[in-house]
């Protein structure tokens, strides 16, 4: 439910066909721009195409689209 909530699926499917169809991989600028395109960041769309094994984890090129987080306790 939740990668279909922040990726709508018939424009991911479209993404992926396109980018497969050309040839290519994924690249950090295809990611970015279907990112923006859909308006989410880029990581959540990196880490979709990780689960779904179009792209590997730990690729050094498109690791710099993933944001870590640091939670820190207030009080």
């Amino acid at each position: 439910y939740a990668q279909n909530a922040l990726i709508d699926p018939v424009l991911y499917k479209d993404f992926v066909i396109s980018v497969i169809s050309k040839g290519g991989g994924f690249s950090a600028k295809s990611i970015t721009a279907f990112a923006n395109k859909i308006d989410r960041d880029p990581g959540i769309v990196l880490g979709r195409l990780q689960n779904d094994k179009f792209v590997k984890y730990g690729d050094p090129k498109l690791e710099p689209l993933r944001h870590k987080y640091k939670v820190v306790a207030c009080g």
